[in-house]
């Protein structure tokens, strides 16, 4: 009887003590920041002749690294947010792909990632969002002028900024409903749910969004399952599109698959700019 007895008690007390190191380590598991600092030539971004690697301050004092392509003072603007483990040279195929579509492109490296400054959080991200939008509209880019291009984590950040501001198009790469979910899938016997700080819940955003919605998501990912990405497209309202990528993973922004849904998508918003002529979907 003692034996049973301590076996439990070691179970509760072992499965306490992971329910705490979740807690208190949830922003080590979430984000994974790379803070190395590389060029676009170095990596590999075939638009690097065109772009610029500017510095971006937030208002509460950070310092954040951007890349800006340039398409030109009138071309429409994408605004891009990556996911929660690269950094801007992790992300030179998507980047490519939408200036190839004619479009300006405007990434950041959120604090703590490829030589900015600070640590992750959803707040602090949020504030560095707001950051990337400033300084977009301070090179003269309207709201009509601006796509919103959100990547996995970055499709949380994308959804809340779209929830403040009007924008011309929202396009979202393999979201989540909400990181809770994405963590209680990952983690079912723990209650995640309610350790959680950074929640990014974009299932309570996206229904505000006034902008027309593009959702890309392969079928296979298995880091964020396509049925989260389903969930947030229904609470959605229109005009929206979702594409599924049969035999896709994780991220498809860059993927020759997408390219014609997404460029057709973009040339029928009204960004007030003719793009590069849309291609006939197969």
């Amino acid at each position: 009887m003692q034996t049973a007895t301590f076996i439990v008690a070691a179970l509760v007390i072992g499965y306490a003590a992971v329910c705490a190191g979740l807690f208190l380590g949830e922003r080590l598991l979430l984000y994974h920041p790379d803070p190395r600092r590389v060029t676009p030539q170095a990596a590999g971004l075939q638009a690097a002749e065109r772009t610029q690697v500017i510095q971006l301050k937030t208002r509460d004092g950070k310092t954040l690294v951007a890349w800006y392509v340039d398409a030109g003072p009138d071309a429409p603007l994408a605004l891009f947010f990556h996911g929660n483990g690269g950094t801007l040279r992790h992300v030179v195929d998507p980047i490519d792909q939408l200036a190839d579509f004619g479009l300006s492109v405007l990434a950041i490296d959120y604090r703590g990632y490829g030589g900015s400054t600070g640590w992750p959080s959803e707040t602090g991200l949020l504030i560095d969002a707001e950051a990337a939008l400033a300084y977009a509209k301070g090179l003269g880019r309207k709201p009509e002028q601006i796509l919103l291009v959100g990547q996995s984590l970055g499709s949380g950040v994308a959804a809340q900024l779209a929830a403040r501001h009007r924008f011309a198009g929202v396009l979202l790469d393999s979201p989540f409903s909400s990181i809770e979910d994405v963590a209680a899938n990952m983690l079912p016997i723990f209650p995640v749910r309610y350790l959680m700080r950074d929640r990014f819940r974009s299932d309570r955003y996206i229904a505000t969004i006034h902008a027309p919605l593009m959702i890309v998501h392969g079928n296979n990912d298995w880091t964020v399952p396509i049925r989260f990405g389903e969930k947030l497209f229904a609470a959605a309202i229109e005009p929206k599109t979702f594409v599924r990528l049969p035999g896709g993973n994780h991220l498809t922004i860059g993927e020759p698959e997408v390219e014609a849904p997404i460029r057709n998508w973009i040339a029928g918003l009204k960004l007030g700019h003719p793009l590069a002529a849309a291609q006939p979907t197969p």
